[in-house]
C-alpha cells in the first residue's frame, strides 16, 4: 500500500506530526507510558501528579500494614475497612494497595 494515508472518511491524514519510536525508547520509559512529542507540558504534569499521588497512597498502605502487624500480631482475623476503588488511579493501583496493606497478614477481611 503506497501513497498518503487516509482516514475512514477518505480525508488525508497529516503524517508530518507523527514520530516513530524505537524499541529502546518504548522500553526505556521505566514502566511509565512513553512520552509522545504531541503531549503538552500540562499533560506531563498531570501524569507526574498522578504518579506522586499513587506513591503517597502506597506509602500509606505500607504504614497501615505496619500498624496492623504491630497491633494485631497475635490475632486470628483482622477486620478492616477497604479503601474505595474510585480513590485509586487505576485498578492495578487498587490491587497493589490491597496487597501492600495485607502483606504478611494471614487472615484479613
Amino acid at each position: 500500500m503506497t501513497g498518503t494515508p487516509a482516514s475512514s472518511d477518505g480525508s488525508t491524514i497529516d503524517t508530518s506530526v507523527w514520530r516513530t519510536m524505537t524499541i529502546d525508547e518504548a522500553f526505556s520509559a521505566g514502566g511509565h507510558p512513553p512520552v509522545s512529542t504531541l503531549q503538552s507540558p500540562s499533560m506531563l504534569q498531570d501524569y507526574e501528579d498522578l504518579a506522586m499521588r499513587e506513591e503517597a497512597q502506597m506509602s500509606t498502605a505500607k504504614m497501615f500494614n505496619t500498624a496492623i502487624r504491630i497491633n494485631s500480631y497475635s490475632s486470628n482475623l483482622v477486620v478492616t475497612n477497604m479503601p474505595l476503588a474510585q480513590s485509586m488511579n487505576s485498578n492495578s493501583a487498587f490491587i497493589k494497595y490491597i496487597d501492600l496493606m495485607s502483606d504478611h497478614v494471614d487472615n484479613m477481611l
